[in-house]
This record gives structure tokens, C-alpha cells and sequence, in this order.
């Protein structure tokens, strides 16, 4: 399964791969791809930071232009979660989307997904896809909750050779873009699908079952009975 690439940039150290890829954007290619071996200034959702050791994971943001109705905007978050589940599956470890952008392996995080998309009128023109992957880490500041492939396989990999394999599925799965059963898909590999989980808001905390996510994005959740959603940022998983 191989799958073309435009250009790879190979980067020792920058400040984070999304932002290499947002300043350099007029003159990178579709399907660019920038890597960095480390990142001073890895970026999360929002106003999170991302942690990694140097040399020893996976730090990459893939450029996509083309036009993409904006209606396709969760879909692109859903394809590239489900690529990272297939890489994970490649290794044979079972990973779990936790919402909206996590990826978990035995309630630890292992991924964390960025999307940043430039919006024309009613359609996204350009998608940069941040993906940080730990790979060769064992050690994560006590706050994080966290696991690595060497620390699931008990081996040291090949951070370039992990990156194309990788690639392969990023690319193949955004073939699936307009797959109607995407939504689907996504939902069965959501972290505790249809299980009760603890939550918490600014205000309370509570158990609720984990029902999906609706059409614009947010989480359903069933609620004493009754099916609430929640925006990103509403709500916290308490793991």
C-alpha cells in the first residue's frame, strides 16, 4: 500500500509543525508533508501544548489544498482519527478515539490530532492535519496520562520508517472523505461507546453514556435518560 506525497520536510528542531506549515503555506504543494524530529513549541487544541522528547516520536502536519464543501469539516477530523486506528491496528494494538481528537490506548493518550483549515465562502481551501504519535517515549510528566508504541510492543522503533507507514494511511483514508458510512465507522472506535463515563463541566460532575457524536460535531450523551450534547470545551472526560 503506497501512496504519493508531494514534497517531505525533514526539520531537526522547530517551534511546531503546524506553524512551519501555515508560514510556508503559499509555496508548499498539496500533499506536503513537514516532520520534525523536535518541536519547542508543540501545539494541542486550543491553547494546549504538546509534549515530546527530542528524536523520539512522531511530530508531523500534512498540508491538504483542495477545495472540501465545509460541510466536510468533522469528516476530515473522523478520516484522519480512523487512519491513526488503522496504524495502530498495523501494530496490532487497538486504539479508542477519545472526543474530540485524542486517541487512547488503554485509557492512555498515544495521539493527538490538530486540524487547522482556511475558509473561503463555503469551502475549507486548505487543511493543515497536525499529528503528534509517541512513539519511542517512556517517560511523560506526571500530569499526562500517557503511553507509547515502545512502551505497548516493548521495542524500539524506526521513527522514518513509522512516518511512511504512517503516510500510507493518513492518504489512502482521505480517499474515504465522502464515505457515507464514515460517521458510523467513527462512532464504534469512540473511546467507551454506548458505556457510562464520568464528565465533568465548569460546574458539576456526573456520569452519562456515551451516545455518538451528532451531525455538527458535538457529543451526545445520555443523560437521566434524556440525550444532551456538548460542545468541545463544554465538557471534560474525567479518566
Amino acid at each position: 500500500m503506497k501512496t504519493k506525497y508531494s514534497l517531505l520536510i525533514e526539520l531537526p528542531i522547530t517551534d511546531s509543525t503546524n506553524k512551519y506549515a501555515e508560514r510556508n503555506l503559499q509555496k508548499l504543494p498539496n500533499k506536503s508533508i513537514i516532520f520534525a524530529h523536535y518541536q519547542t513549541n508543540g501545539k494541542g487544541t486550543g491553547s494546549n501544548s504538546w509534549h515530546s522528547q527530542k528524536n523520539k516520536n512522531l511530530l508531523l502536519s500534512v498540508i491538504i489544498k483542495q477545495q472540501i464543501p465545509i460541510t466536510k469539516q468533522l469528516a476530515l477530523l473522523q478520516t484522519t482519527a480512523l487512519a491513526i486506528i488503522d496504524y495502530l491496528q498495523y501494530h496490532k494494538i487497538q486504539g479508542k478515539i477519545k472526543w474530540p481528537n485524542d486517541i487512547l490506548v488503554n485509557s492512555k493518550k498515544i495521539c493527538g490530532i490538530l486540524i487547522e483549515n482556511k475558509i473561503n465562502s463555503t469551502l475549507i481551501s486548505t487543511s493543515i492535519i497536525g499529528i503528534g504519535i509517541n512513539i519511542n517515549q517512556t517517560l511523560f510528566p506526571p500530569e499526562i496520562n500517557a503511553t507509547s508504541l515502545k512502551l505497548l510492543k516493548n521495542k524500539e522503533l524506526d521513527i522514518i520508517t513509522e512516518l511512511f507507514t504512517l503516510k500510507n494511511f493518513i492518504f489512502k483514508r482521505l480517499q474515504t472523505l465522502n464515505n457515507h458510512n464514515l460517521s458510523t465507522e467513527y462512532q464504534q472506535k469512540l473511546y467507551n461507546y454506548k458505556s457510562i463515563q464520568w464528565f465533568k463541566t465548569q460546574y458539576t460532575k456526573f456520569q452519562a453514556v456515551i451516545e455518538g457524536i451528532d451531525e455538527f460535531g458535538r457529543l451526545k450523551l445520555k443523560v437521566n435518560n434524556k440525550i444532551q450534547t456538548f460542545n468541545f470545551k463544554e465538557i471534560e472526560f474525567i479518566l
